[in-house]
């Protein structure tokens, strides 16, 4: 439920309230699902620092991650040129 919650935040621009979900999705298990979701919140809210810490977690969990994924950067660039989801226009 709070890793749903979470998305649902990140897609309404809510990345305090979206990261705040993820904490609670995350006491309940860690996977790939309820970190990425933290990682994106962590990106929307620009603490990029975090969601670099958080995607190693993820690395570590998920070995076998696709390789443009482990290979993806959260830039300051991108979040000047208004791309503040890794990358993609909004």
């Amino acid at each position: 439920m709070w890793n749903g919650i979470s998305f649902a935040h990140f897609m309404l621009g809510q990345y305090e309230q979206g990261r705040a979900a993820a904490a609670k999705a995350l006491v309940i298990g860690e996977d790939a699902h309820t970190l990425s979701a933290l990682i994106m919140n962590e990106v929307g809210s620009g603490r990029l620092d975090e969601a670099r810490v958080i995607a190693g977690r993820l690395l570590k969990l998920r070995a076998r991650f696709p390789r443009f994924l482990r290979a993806a950067e959260f830039s300051d660039q991108d979040r000047r040129m208004g791309r503040p989801h890794g990358g993609r226009a909004v």
